[in-house]
């Protein structure tokens, strides 16, 4: 699939040229890369996924309140000069950022921030893995993949184990997301819609849909058996 000129606007990224500190709800972020539909953060205290918070800007005469969810985080391998062990996490832009992108743009004229030359090459990129994603999806959405026993990723392991945590808190969300996941199984192959395979089959798929099927069926009913 290619991208089309909206895609290609919305997929302008620009990347922090000194440290830019924001806010996220109450929580002090500091950000790195920002785009019209998203912003990579850093901070010191856990944030739930999917929350969603009011992302605010203040610099050099620069104001913008946007609200976000957020998407993806995880805590850092390595400390940082202080020996802090901080979090890094992904949003989304959940309305409108036609204001947002206009402060982004001032930002870079002030020279805070800096378009990132190979933000379309990558989104090109993430595409076609989303479109092989989906191929390998259809072939068979519950057959096994190649794992060394007992091994998970650990970055999918905690998006798996946060993403679990949400929606036993949430059932109705959890029902929300297993209905998504149980009608897209359905028009793949009506049999696995049915399946009994695996144990904890709801809150796989529920999780698997929350997740937007970015971590493998697999994957996750491993990261279950592990706890």
């Amino acid at each position: 699939m290619n991208l089309k000129t909206p895609e290609l606007r919305a997929a302008e990224r620009f990347v922090a040229s000194e440290p830019l500190t924001g806010m996220f709800g109450a929580v002090e972020v500091t950000l790195f890369d920002l785009g019209a539909l998203g912003a990579q953060i850093e901070h010191a205290h856990p944030l739930r996924l999917g929350i969603t918070g009011r992302l605010s800007i203040h610099r050099d005469g620069v104001e913008t309140v946007v609200s976000a969810r957020v998407v993806w985080s995880k805590l850092s391998q390595t400390p940082n000069q202080y020996g802090k062990y901080l979090y890094r996490s992904g949003l989304r832009i959940a309305e409108q950022p036609t204001d947002f992108l206009l402060a982004l743009h001032s930002l870079a004229r002030g020279g805070l921030i800096r378009r990132d030359p190979d933000a379309l090459e990558r989104k090109r990129q993430y595409i076609e893995n989303r479109q092989q994603q989906q191929e390998q999806r259809q072939s068979g959405a519950f057959r096994p993949i190649a794992l060394p026993a007992g091994t998970v990723p650990a970055d999918q392991a905690g998006l798996v184990r946060q993403a679990r945590a949400r929606l036993r808190t949430h059932p109705e969300e959890a029902q929300k997301w297993y209905n998504r996941a149980r009608y897209a199984i359905a028009d793949v192959d009506p049999s696995l819609a049915a399946s009994e395979l695996v144990r904890d089959r709801d809150e796989v798929l529920a999780v698997w849909e929350y997740l937007q099927r970015s971590v493998p069926i697999p994957v996750i009913v491993l990261v279950f058996k592990l706890g």
